[in-house]
C-alpha cells in the first residue's frame, strides 16, 4: 500500500512540475491603469489637469522648470480632497538626451488639510533632494527620513513618538512627504502601481493628522464637490 502512495506522490509532483513549467512563458497581465484604479475606488478621472498647475511650489514643484499635471485621480478620502496624478515636463523643457519615460515617472498624492499652517514640515528619505528654499533646515533623522522645517522649535514638537513611528513604519513606496499652506504632499518612487497608491494615500492621512500641532492657519471652506470616498 505504501508503495501506491510514493507513486500517487510521485505523479501529482510530476504533474506539477510540468505545469509550472507550462506557465513559464505565460506574460504577466499589467497593473490596471490609472483610469481603471480611479473607477475601482469611486474617484473620478481625468487626462490632464491644467488648473492645478501653479497650485504647488514645494516638493517636485520646486523646480523652475515647468510641469504638467496628467493622469489624475481625484475624490475624497476620510472627507479631504485628494488627488493622485503624475507631473510632466513639456516636452520644450527637457534636456538634451533626457528620456520622457524619466521625465513622467514622478507620481504625486495630493490631500488637503483641515486647517493649514504657515510653518512647513517634510520628511525626506536619502534618496529625495533636500528642500530648495534658503529658510527651511534640517532638523535630523527621523526614521528612514530626515526632517525638515523652517521653524525648527516648532518642528521638534511635531517629532514625537507617534511621529517617529509613522517614519519607521512608512511604506517603501514613498519617497518624500512635505506640508504646504493647508495640503500635505508626498511623491512616490519610481514603478509604483495602484496598490502603492493606496499605501502612499492612507500614509498621507496619517501624516497630515500628526501635522495637528502645527500653528494653524485659518480654517479653509468645505471641499466643493461631494465625491465617493474611497477611505470608507
Amino acid at each position: 500500500m505504501s508503495t501506491v502512495w510514493f507513486v500517487l506522490a510521485g505523479v501529482c509532483l510530476l504533474a506539477a512540475a510540468v505545469l509550472m513549467y507550462l506557465d513559464r512563458d505565460r506574460p504577466t497581465p499589467p497593473p490596471p491603469s490609472r483610469s481603471q484604479w480611479a473607477e475601482a475606488r469611486g474617484l473620478d478621472y481625468r487626462p490632464a489637469a491644467p488648473e492645478l498647475e501653479g497650485t504647488w511650489h514645494r516638493g517636485v514643484f520646486d523646480d523652475s522648470r515647468e510641469v504638467r499635471i496628467v493622469e489624475v485621480a481625484e475624490g475624497l478620502y476620510e472627507q479631504n480632497q485628494m488627488y493622485v496624478f503624475d507631473v510632466q515636463l513639456p516636452e520644450e523643457h527637457l534636456e538634451d538626451g533626457e528620456q520622457r519615460e524619466s521625465a513622467t515617472a514622478i507620481t504625486v498624492v495630493a490631500m488637503q488639510r483641515p486647517m493649514g499652517s504657515p510653518v512647513v514640515f517634510d520628511l525626506r528619505s536619502e534618496h529625495s533632494p533636500a528642500p530648495g528654499e534658503d529658510e527651511v533646515e534640517i532638523l535630523g533623522a527621523v526614521g528612514r527620513f530626515f526632517a525638515f522645517s523652517d521653524d525648527l522649535d516648532v518642528a521638534r514638537r511635531v517629532v514625537d513618538r507617534r511621529m517617529v513611528a509613522f517614519a519607521e513604519a512608512a511604506p517603501d513606496s514613498v519617497e518624500a512627504l512635505w506640508s504646504e499652506d493647508d495640503w500635505v504632499l508626498c511623491w512616490a518612487a519610481p514603478g509604483t502601481a495602484g496598490s502603492d497608491h493606496d499605501d502612499a494615500i492612507a500614509a498621507l492621512a496619517r501624516f497630515s493628522g500628526l501635522l495637528a500641532v502645527l500653528p494653524p492657519d485659518r480654517p479653509r471652506p468645505a471641499p466643493r464637490r461631494p465625491l465617493a470616498d474611497p477611505g470608507r
